[in-house]
């Protein structure tokens, strides 16, 4: 259709196209900010699990793929504060498991000595018994000696006595 300027059906019809115009550069303005903002809040909680804040929450709401994106980053964070307690806790039970062995190594090495000490006692005991039971060993045998010294010497005095006694 050939339009006029001067025309009123013509002039509605750029007034509604400018306006359709102005209303999806509206909708395009507030879907740039909604996104970036999303994007900006994805990155802060990206930038902060990085950091170690596993508290970090992205709050992006929505169901697009920014949403999904923040919402696994968010279960990631839980998971990894689950973990990273976990660690937390086994390492203390390690380290409570290594004070014990040192207190039963301690132990062991106390009742080691004492036995160590009990066991020279009692060598030395045995050593002490020992030179005595030399000592005793050796009195009889110089006991056995005098007293066949003693029987020796009686038989000859008896025998001399005898002799002695044939010549008279």
């Amino acid at each position: 259709r050939n339009c006029d300027w001067s025309s009123d059906v013509c002039s509605s019809d750029l007034l509604l196209g400018g306006l359709g115009l102005l209303v999806l550069a509206a909708l395009m303005y507030a879907f740039y900010i909604t996104f970036m903002g999303a994007l900006r809040r994805l990155a802060a909680t990206v930038k902060a699990t990085s950091n170690g804040d596993l508290t970090a929450r992205a709050d992006i709401w929505g169901s697009d793929e920014l949403a999904e994106i923040g919402s696994a980053l968010e279960q990631m964070n839980v998971k990894l504060s689950g973990l990273v307690a976990n660690i937390r806790s086994n390492s203390t039970m390690v380290a409570r498991s290594g004070e014990s062995l040192v207190v039963g190594a301690r132990d062991l090495s106390s009742r080691t000595e004492q036995q160590a000490a009990s066991l020279e006692q009692t060598s030395a005991s045995v050593q002490q018994l020992s030179s005595t039971v030399q000592h005793n060993a050796d009195s009889a045998q110089a006991a056995r000696s005098e007293e066949h010294t003693s029987e020796l010497q009686s038989q000859f005095r008896i025998s001399y006595a005898v002799f002695c006694l044939k010549k008279k």
